[in-house]
């Protein structure tokens, strides 16, 4: 999803977690536009595994608008809707720097899972190293590698702070 409009910035907001879809849902009939990535994750129940669809950022959706009195109210009186990222009393869009390291996030509605390869390493301990990942080109850092529940932990900057995702992953 992109801007339609040049003078539209992204705005984060702060959503009840597990209420992202509706929230998107409701902003959309309202005329914005919107998005909650989603991935599939895979759960382990018992001996089994599934795949589940899970929001990438809970707690957070992204809109384009540009920002009036009007719009502001609309989008802050939401149900489900905490609050919108601010500096200070002023909503904070994104940076161009941010915006354009979040793109892959705002491209697709359900990102692909990340690819790790599984390297032996010296004293029985492994080495991971990212092939291929939704992130790649703004992830700063591998916080943790999970390979029991298939799922890799990076740290990504958004809204002048750093964040923790956990993506689902692929183990080669």
């Amino acid at each position: 999803m992109q801007p339609s409009n040049q003078k539209e910035e992204c705005y984060v907001l702060q959503v009840l977690t597990g209420q992202e879809q509706e929230v998107v849902n409701k902003l959309r009939t309202a005329g914005f536009e919107v998005c909650a990535p989603l991935q599939w994750e895979a759960i382990r129940n018992g001996d089994h595994w599934r795949d589940s669809l899970r929001t990438v950022m809970p707690g957070y959706v992204f809109v384009f608008a540009e920002l009036d009195v009007g719009r502001y109210y609309t989008l802050t009186n939401t149900q489900g809707v905490i609050g919108i990222l601010k500096r200070g009393d002023t909503p904070m869009p994104l940076t161009c720097d941010e915006l354009i390291r979040c793109q892959w996030l705002l491209r697709q509605d359900v990102l692909e899972p990340t690819v790790v390869q599984s390297i032996p390493g010296e004293d029985d301990k492994r080495e991971y190293k990212l092939i291929a990942w939704p992130l790649m080109g703004i992830c700063h850092e591998l916080v943790r590698v999970h390979p029991r529940h298939r799922r890799v932990t990076v740290r990504i900057p958004m809204a002048g702070s750093s964040h923790e995702v956990t993506l689902s992953a692929k183990f080669i």
